[in-house]
């Protein structure tokens, strides 16, 4: 009888200490995939935002997923030639297939996988939103650049988490040409 109580203690101490393993790697699994999408996400923003401050001109699409932007020329020692003038290579940041691509002089790269048009932070968790948004105005002196990265958490049968992080900026641009009156 002893035996057999023994023996049904240590079967439900095991189960518990099974149930604490099992919990706590979904948890970790969830905290890498959060640490994961927050990471990129910030890496993406802040390739986006070194490139564009020094930009020109800026020309974003009319449904803000992409832009094309100018960068002023540099002589040999790396600084500015004045008056500015562009380099002459064209240059582009676009969204497509959940990776935001860098385009420059016939080569692209991705700069940001996994990126999703969902607006976790709208009213209704479910609302979209532009990753580039110009001011107001003919010339575009500034621009928000917004990206919401999804990871995969836990996955199982019963169970399918996926994590998501939202960053935002605004670049205000510092070689944009003065127009004259």
């Amino acid at each position: 009888m002893e035996m057999v109580i023994a023996a049904g203690l240590s079967a439900l101490v095991f189960a518990g200490i099974g149930v604490l393993l099992v919990g706590g790697m979904s948890t970790w699994i969830m905290g890498e995939a959060k640490v994961d999408a927050e990471s990129t996400a910030e890496l993406g923003i802040r390739t986006v935002t070194n490139e564009l401050r020094s930009a020109m001109l800026v020309t974003v699409d009319s449904n803000g997923l992409g832009l094309t932007y100018e960068l002023p020329a540099k002589d040999s020692s790396g600084n500015y030639v004045s008056p500015l003038v562009w380099d002459g290579v064209s240059r582009r940041f676009a969204l497509a297939n959940s990776t935001l691509y860098k385009s420059y002089g016939g080569s692209s790269f991705g700069v940001v996988t996994g990126v999703t048009l969902t607006d976790p932070l709208s009213p209704s968790g479910t609302g979209t939103y532009q990753i580039f948004t110009p001011n107001a105005g003919a010339i575009t002196r500034q621009i928000t650049v917004e990206l919401v990265t999804v990871r995969d958490g836990v996955t199982s049968t019963a169970y399918n988490a996926k994590t998501n992080a939202r960053n935002r900026e605004t670049i205000y641009l510092r070689n944009v040409p003065q127009i004259s009156r």
